[in-house]
């Protein structure tokens, strides 16, 4: 009985199969489950990250469409603002047609003086700017004596004075020297195509004087050595020839310098006719001194051409560009005492 026992004994000390399989199983299980949390945790993170991606792509469209609607806002704001500058031009206008059919209404009455006399103040004004920019009296001239024509409905002693003042004022504007600028610009540019043809002064070589003959006719008496060398002598003086220039004597030019000249002397006669098209006397006179002063210099003053281009600029000298003209502010003051007087004399209702 005792060996069974002991027999029994180490049987069981030895682990079951069963056991084993059971403990296999479980950590199968256990791997299983550790996998499908893990792949349940890949999952997730996926999704998360997917979630993430779409929430930014989200607020960046969120962000274009805050900006969209920010320049509309602008957009907005700037047609409010056209609108209500557009709605404050036609209000303008709107009064201004309202004081223009309020003129009609009172024209088509008989009240016609104060419209010739605002169209001839306009008339004088136009003249005024034309004597003082642009220095045309002859269209100033015809403005004013269509002022007087237009005056001559208007009755009364303002109006005679007014009148009067155009009379005069004409009469002075008709009294100037009228400067012809197409003229005088043409007259300029047929100058300028004769400067090439200036001539150049000439300075011939000295005849050989009397002492050289001289000297010749005795050489026969001298010794061999005394010809010798006074012919040495007579040679170099012919290879070197010094003169002296007096100071009335004009400096030559060199031939490459004879081109630049005819140049400075186009430049200066184009820049005369720059100012005769903008009026400009200090140019004008500028240009035209310099030029007279270059010719008489270098040219040859006893050619026709030189002469008769000197002449012709001095002539063009003497032209003033800009002449006094009369003011006609006084005849404007006038047509403002005109205004005040029929204001003062119109009926308050």
């Amino acid at each position: 009985m005792s060996k069974q026992t002991e027999v029994v004994t180490e049987e069981d000390a030895q682990p079951p199969l069963g056991r084993l399989k059971k403990i296999s199983g479980m950590s199968w299980v256990f791997v299983s489950v550790l996998l499908i949390l893990m792949g349940a945790l890949g999952y997730g993170y996926f999704q998360l990250a997917h979630v993430n991606l779409s929430l930014a792509r989200m607020a960046i469209s969120a962000k274009q469409q805050a900006g969209d609607a920010e320049a509309g806002v602008v957009a907005l704001r700037q047609s409010v603002m056209a609108l209500t500058q557009a709605q404050q031009h036609a209000e303008a206008l709107s009064d201004r047609q309202a004081s223009i059919m309020a003129e009609w209404e009172s024209a088509e009455k008989g009240d016609l003086d104060k419209w010739y006399a605002a169209r001839a103040q306009y008339l004088v004004k136009l003249a005024n700017d034309q004597l003082q920019f642009m220095q045309d009296a002859a269209l100033a001239a015809r403005l004013l004596q269509a002022a007087e024509q237009t005056l001559q409905f208007l009755q009364g002693e303002r109006a005679v004075s007014l009148r009067q003042s155009l009379s005069a004022a004409i009469a002075t504007i008709k009294a100037m020297p009228m400067t012809d600028v197409s003229a005088i610009y043409l007259r300029l540019n047929e100058l300028s195509q004769q400067i090439d043809s200036l001539p150049f002064p000439e300075m011939p070589l000295q005849a050989v004087t009397s002492n050289d003959v001289s000297v010749n006719a005795s050489s026969a008496t001298l010794s061999w050595w005394q010809r010798a060398s006074q012919s040495v002598w007579q040679g170099l003086r012919q290879i070197v020839i010094v003169q002296r220039v007096q100071p009335q004597n004009r400096p030559l030019a060199l031939p490459e310098e004879k081109r630049f000249l005819f140049q400075n002397l186009h430049a200066q006669l184009q820049s005369a006719m720059w100012a005769v098209l903008h009026r400009n006397q200090a140019v004008y006179q500028a240009s035209l001194t310099q030029a007279t002063q270059w010719i008489e210099k270098y040219f040859d003053q006893t050619a026709a051409v030189t002469k008769n281009l000197s002449q012709n600029l001095q002539t063009l000298q003497a032209i003033d560009l800009q002449p006094a003209s009369p003011d006609l502010s006084s005849i404007l003051q006038l047509f403002d005492t005109y205004f005040a007087g029929m204001t003062s004399a119109k009926p308050t209702s």
